[in-house]
């Protein structure tokens, strides 16, 4: 009886583990292409909300169905803007080096 307990703990256990791998790799990815999406939202409007809208848009349609539940439009929206304030504070201190 207990093994069949530890079993069945130990496969959703590997369940639960497989689904976080899989989140944070496709987080890492909408990451990384937040620069390139937020570099070709300069070109698309002047306006800072339809770049934003434009971004997240962007990024999410990179999101698997499976994991839209947990990376919402509102979350792709703060990641976008935590890659935005990291870009622009390197872009501050470079500028101040020079």
């Amino acid at each position: 009886m207990w093994e069949t307990i530890i079993n069945i703990g130990l496969a959703v256990l590997s369940v639960a583990l497989a689904f976080l791998s899989y989140y944070f790799q496709v987080r890492k990815k909408i990451v990384e292409q937040a620069e390139q999406e937020i570099a070709n939202a300069q070109d698309v409007t002047d306006d800072n909300a339809e770049r934003m809208a434009y971004v997240v848009n962007q990024l999410y349609s990179i999101v698997p169905a499976p994991l839209r539940v947990i990376l919402t439009k509102k979350r792709i929206e703060e990641l976008a803007q935590k890659v935005f304030d990291r870009v622009k504070e390197y872009a501050r201190k470079h500028a101040l080096e020079k």
